[in-house]
């Protein structure tokens, strides 16, 4: 039993209440503010040449390594964290012909945090500008 009046009581206790909730509201506005900021900084980045550059190289040398062959690639962009573009996009067969040039290679992705954690995308779509393939 406490000493004081039963409103004094419950005004502390919607008071303590009122607090908790504010911290919970801070604490989510904060999530949500760091999760902007890192979503910033990722676009930035991905708009950056010498990232950019970077991208172009481990992409081109990934690429040549998985099919044994010549692949070159002038740029990459991204239009939308869906939409991947590579520019002057090109892959030469065994015998050293031209498999695929386009000038524009465009590429719409389904990306969610589970598909990113498992290091896998899904591609919905490819559209090919300006392209020459050799079957």
């Amino acid at each position: 039993m406490s000493k004081y009046s039963p409103q004094f009581d419950d005004f502390f206790r919607r008071l303590d209440r009122r607090r908790r909730i504010y911290r919970w509201w801070r604490l989510l506005g904060r999530f949500l503010l760091v999760i902007g900021v890192l979503f910033s900084a990722l676009w930035f980045l991905l708009q950056n040449e010498r990232f950019q550059n970077y991208l172009v190289h481990r992409i081109t040398t990934y690429l040549s390594a998985e099919l044994r062959t010549q692949v070159a690639l002038d740029r990459v962009d991204f239009d939308f964290f869906d939409q991947l573009v590579l520019e002057e996009f090109y892959i030469e067969d065994q015998i050293g012909d031209t498999l695929l040039y386009s000038k524009e290679l465009r590429v719409e992705m389904s990306i969610d945090l589970i598909s990113l954690l498992q290091r896998r995308v899904d591609v919905d779509n490819i559209y090919l500008s300006d392209a020459q393939i050799n079957i």
